[in-house]
């Protein structure tokens, strides 16, 4: 199964270029992290 992913990691890399594909991963990671503040603030409300 990892396999399977890297090959469709892969085929998005290829379309997206380099730049693209991190920026896509790293906005994806991101906003997880927000969500998590503002639960966290919301806690302490």
């Amino acid at each position: 199964n990892a396999r399977h992913l890297d090959k469709k990691w892969g085929a998005d890399y290829e379309k997206m270029g380099a730049k693209q594909f991190y920026e896509s991963i790293f906005d994806c990671h991101r906003e997880s992290i927000e969500n998590k503040i503002r639960k966290f603030i919301k806690e302490f409300e």
